[in-house]
């Protein structure tokens, strides 16, 4: 069987065919395009109507699939009027309406307590409440509210539903129970217009006519997981990985967490996976290595950091939760810091090593948070994502954790989703998906040398 996922990222979106053969995954990228933001009277969305024509552009090239799936994350939201046209775009995360939203009237702690997930203030209900806003009157006449995801595979078949693991770490629906909570829609004076949910891993429908004949033929579109951090577990024996998805997330595979005032204040994130959940801290490292990049001599790469920090190793380090490393220039704020803590300021390069070991540093300190509330000790921890190319600070990971790093460019959301689809086709075993990865990506582990 061939296979497809359309991978909606924060800045783009990508198609991905993939077969396997010989124990191995074979993957093509068959489109790419840039998660474009169209600004109209004063507006900032997204271009939905690109990210469509991406995925027909993508599903044409690969050729005769059998199966298509979508990942993407959960805070991007469309909203649909009685005719299912497009009411409302995506609002873009910095679309101003986002700063004037009034979450107040929301009891978010409580909501948190069952859903697991903070309602954040650029998040799916807060985007409702922007466009609300903007547009009282138009707003009247909405009459669905879709995910992103939701909205793509509903373009694709013609078939409105939802999926549960998006609403839950969006807060809108229960972590334990898997309801939508109706409370959070009341407060919010807002009529729960979410399609009803999809069952999971079932199939949602086959192309339309229209689809097939611009791609020119049918498949199935499955619904899995739109996560992949809900994906990873499910075909990776996961306990502790560090991403970029979400954000960036520091998490720890459990079979159960109790979600309660202290996760709150950690900063704590539980999304349903599977049997199971996975406990997620927040981690601004990944953003703080960019941000340095793009504050950098325009052309610096993220090659060229690491090399400053592999080149200027320091024992120094700082606390990166600091809120002065969130906002300005990021090298400035490391000096701030040390020089407050009575510590001698550095170079630019000698900063950058600071940087990095100030991130592996934190690394260790969430873990035993995540320890702590998840009552176990995770074994070794899989790098997910675009950061398993920074040998550096992979290795200084391990360094500082004791654990075992693994990572490989294998390890990202469409390998996720299309390994789950062979998984769920019978043409592949849990127990296959790492070695698959390996002969097809390779594997880099790092690993503590104890003298």
């Amino acid at each position: 069987m061939k296979y497809a996922n359309i991978e909606i990222g924060t800045r783009e979106v990508a198609v991905y065919s993939a077969s396997g053969k010989d124990a191995r995954l074979t993957q093509r990228l068959e489109a790419r395009g840039r998660m474009d933001e169209v600004y109209n009277r004063g507006v900032f969305s997204i271009d939905s109507d690109r990210i469509f024509s991406t995925a027909l552009e993508g599903l044409r090239a690969a050729g005769e699939v059998d199966r298509v799936t979508v990942t993407c994350q959960p805070d991007a939201v469309v909203i649909l009027d009685e005719d299912d046209r497009l009411l409302f775009p995506v609002l873009a995360r910095r679309d101003p309406g986002l700063d004037q939203v009034d979450l107040t009237s929301v009891d978010t702690r409580a909501a948190y307590m069952k859903s697991g997930a903070l309602i954040s203030t650029t998040g799916a209900l807060s985007r409702i409440l922007a466009s609300r806003s903007e547009d009282a009157h138009l707003f009247r006449r909405a009459a669905t509210y879709m995910f992103l995801g939701d909205y793509l595979r509903y373009q694709l078949t013609g078939v409105k539903a939802t999926d549960r693991t998006l609403a839950q770490a969006a807060g809108l629906a229960d972590y334990s129970t898997g309801a939508w909570l109706d409370e959070v829609f009341s407060a919010a004076e807002l009529e729960n217009l979410f399609p009803a949910f999809a069952q999971e891993d079932s199939v949602l429908g086959s192309f339309t006519g229209e689809v097939e004949k611009e791609v020119g033929y049918s498949a199935q579109v499955v619904m899995i997981p739109s996560l992949p951090l809900a994906l990873a577990p499910r075909v990776l024996d996961l306990e502790l990985a560090v991403t970029s998805y979400l954000d960036g997330k520091i998490v720890l595979g459990n079979s159960s967490a109790e979600v309660d005032g202290s996760a709150w204040d950690d900063g704590v994130m539980n999304i349903r996976a599977g049997e199971g959940c996975l406990v997620c801290l927040p981690f601004a490292g990944y953003d703080l290595i960019d941000r340095v990049r793009r504050q950098s001599a325009e052309g610096t790469t993220y090659d060229t950091i690491e090399n400053l920090a592999r080149e200027n190793k320091v024992f120094e380090y700082v606390d990166i939760r600091d809120g002065r490393l969130s906002s300005g220039d990021v090298v400035d704020a490391v000096n701030s810091i040390l020089d407050e803590n009575g510590k001698e300021k550095a170079e630019r390069e000698v900063a950058i090593g600071v940087l990095y070991n100030s991130i592996a540093r934190y690394t260790v300190g969430s873990m035993m948070i995540l320890d702590r509330i998840g009552g176990r000790h995770g074994g070794a921890v899989y790098i997910l994502g675009q950061a398993s190319k920074d040998y550096y600070l992979n290795s200084l990971i391990a360094m500082h954790t004791g654990k075992t790093v693994i990572s490989s460019s294998g390890f990202f959301a469409s390998s996720f989703a299309n390994l789950y689809s062979m998984i769920m086709a019978g043409e592949a075993g849990r127990n296959d998906v790492l070695d698959m990865i390996r002969k097809s990506y390779g594997v880099a582990t790092f690993s503590r040398r104890d003298e």
